[in-house]
């Protein structure tokens, strides 16, 4: 069947508020798509722009932190203070603290009746920086 309209007549108020209303939602659909979008896109660039670079000073301390961790070095040459190694370091701890608790439950003789003193005691060498053998 065909719409006879005449030429002036109003239009139907019923299928333009459809259409308008059909249109509104379109829209809205739109604009939520799109800021879901830019949030994400916003979100990844953050992501890789800020949080994901490494800047150069940060490597560059990052290195240095590790080389003096582990090498050998004067800390204080006139004090005698030398910076070692800090696996050399904690091994050296860990010895110390055995020789240390073996003495204790000796009663910390070491059998000529004076208190033995193998090693340096477990606080007198620390990592790199501190004292050492």
């Amino acid at each position: 069947m065909a719409v006879r309209t005449e030429e002036g007549a109003d239009p139907n108020g019923f299928w333009t508020a459809v259409v308008g209303a059909i249109g509104v939602v379109v829209t809205m659909a739109i604009i939520v798509a799109l800021q879901a979008l830019f949030n994400r896109v916003d979100a990844d660039e953050r992501q890789r722009k800020i949080y994901d670079a490494v800047s150069n000073e940060l490597t560059r301390a990052r290195a240095e932190q590790l080389e003096g961790m582990n090498t050998y070095g004067w800390v204080d040459k006139d004090a005698g203070v030398v910076a070692i190694p800090i696996d050399k370091a904690m091994e050296l701890t860990v010895r110390d603290l055995q020789v240390s608790r073996r003495n204790t439950m000796h009663g910390g003789m070491d059998g000529s009746g004076h208190g033995s003193d193998h090693g340096a005691g477990a606080g007198d060498h620390q990592g790199a920086g501190g004292a050492g053998h």
